[in-house]
């Protein structure tokens, strides 16, 4: 029903016109000391100015006291009492008043911001009340805003969301929660948008300058990409976040087995990204978060560990590949110079045991080349001059015509003792190395060269060899 007085006093207070609103309560009361409506109004009044509301608080008391059948004593009780921070009250007046009007919005969403309920409860009371203040665009808002908490991907919050804009483009509270909402959503350039018109609005206020600079701050390519990775975690299950850094790891080892210490980019480039955006927030004059505090004093310092850690390998690996670039510079140069020499000289090496070996093992690759050329490369045949293990590869090479003619055409030069009876030759065609010939008990065990390797592996193997060979193998000429 209609409060005829209390209708007045808000059309007082509307006009600014505090004072006779407080007077014309005051005489009601002294008027009729034992009817509600003077204490109704005059805690009304104290509570709309802030006067005192210890004193608005008594007098809604004892409005309430003289009658518990009016709907406006339990509106203007709420009101007093969320302002008194006495959620409990707020609590027990609004449910109690429910059972006067279930209609009236406001105590619906005094039990939404006041009860012990969830989120779900939360979002059925605003719905509820929105049903019955349809144009409130403060509760469209906060409704939309509980909505995306509970699902970021419902349409109904971003519908609301829209609704709220259309209808009420300057309501600042609603701007800045709308900005908040549009940056946990990574879509950083809608948040700046509401962030800048709340900021024009209300430049005065501390809260849009704050959010202003935060969102901001996500217009940088470095801290912007830092944040949509950051906020993505925040929106998908952890188990999902864990497979994804799983599988990056995996990726990782995997790329690190292919393509060596190339693959430690894969970790470089993130925590470049990382330690940048970070140092980024940190020089920045923005109010300190928690967020930005973790960001500065748990992440970053991890962040540049970690990037320590990746480059000492990286960098050992780059420096033992220059150290084995300039050893192979040097030695092409001196294994030119030993060939040119020995050639001129036209010096063989005596009969020792050493050269012995040399030209059996020489004589048996020249008993192969008879048999390929008569074309008998059957396996029973070729097993008597190819190790078993190596003879399905050394057939598949030696069917390539590079291959077959470096095999038929090249000499022994110099021979490397390896570990147990195995030994390694080096060979050359027209005064240039070319393949390594690996023999064991004079059947060839292995075979390396540009032509024959094709492996990672395999070719670290012949670098390796190839120095020690020209360093301490025996130099021995085969002339035909």
């Amino acid at each position: 029903m209609k409060i005829a007085s209390f209708e007045r006093m808000t059309q007082l207070l509307i006009s600014g016109k505090e004072q006779e609103a407080e007077k014309e309560s005051q005489n009601m009361i002294t008027e009729n000391p034992s009817h509600y409506a003077g204490y109704l109004c005059l805690a009304y009044v104290y509570a709309e100015t802030n006067q005192n509301l210890d004193l608005a608080t008594n007098y809604i008391e004892q409005a309430l006291s003289y009658n518990q059948n009016i709907v406006e004593n339990y509106v203007v009780g709420i009101a007093i009492y969320e302002q008194l921070h006495k959620p409990k009250r707020v609590t027990e007046l609004a449910r109690f008043g429910l059972t006067l009007d279930h209609s009236q919005a406001k105590f619906y969403e005094a039990l939404a911001e006041n009860g012990s309920g969830g989120l779900v409860e939360k979002i059925a009371l605003y719905e509820k009340a929105l049903f019955y203040a349809p144009n409130n665009t403060s509760y469209m808002g906060i409704l939309s805003e509980a909505i995306f908490n509970q699902n970021p991907r419902n349409l109904r919050a971003l519908e609301l969301e829209n609704l709220a804009f259309a209808t009420k483009p300057d309501d600042i509270d609603n701007l800045n929660r709308f900005a908040k909402m549009n940056y946990a959503r990574g879509d950083f350039k809608k948040a700046l948008q509401y962030s800048e018109r709340a900021l024009c609005l209300a430049p005065d206020r501390e809260d849009s300058c704050e959010l202003y600079e935060e969102v901001e701050l996500a217009q940088n390519p470095f801290f912007g990409t830092y944040e949509k990775v950051r906020l993505y975690t925040h929106r998908v299950p952890i188990s999902v976040t864990i497979l994804i850094v799983l599988a990056y790891v995996l990726l990782f080892m995997w790329a690190l087995n292919s393509v060596g210490y190339l693959a430690v980019v894969m970790w470089i480039i993130p925590l470049g990204i990382l330690i940048v955006a970070i140092l980024v927030q940190t020089g920045t004059r923005q109010k300190e978060t928690m967020q930005a505090k973790q960001n500065r004093y748990v992440r970053l310092p991890i962040a540049i560990i970690a990037l320590i850690i990746l480059f000492i390998p990286a960098g050992i690996q780059v420096v033992h590949l220059a150290l084995d670039a300039v050893k192979q510079e040097v030695a092409v140069p001196k294994r030119q110079m030993m060939v040119q020499s020995h050639a001129e000289k036209k010096m063989r090496v005596a009969n020792t045991s050493e050269n012995a070996t040399f030209s059996a093992d020489y004589d048996r690759v020249l008993a192969l080349r008879k048999l390929l050329e008569n074309g008998k490369q059957n396996d029973v045949a070729l097993l008597e001059y190819v190790a078993r293990s190596y003879l399905p590869t050394f057939k598949q090479k030696i069917a390539d015509a590079k291959n077959y003619h470096a095999f038929m055409n090249f000499k022994f030069y110099q021979m490397f003792a390896l570990d147990g009876a195995e030994k390694a030759y080096l060979t050359q065609e027209n005064n240039q190395f070319d393949v390594i010939v690996l023999l064991e008990d004079g059947k060839i065990s292995h075979v390396y060269g540009d032509s024959w390797t094709t492996d990672k592996k395999e070719k670290l193997a012949m670098e390796g060899m190839m120095p020690h060979i020209v360093a301490d193998g025996k130099y021995t000429e085969i002339y035909e």
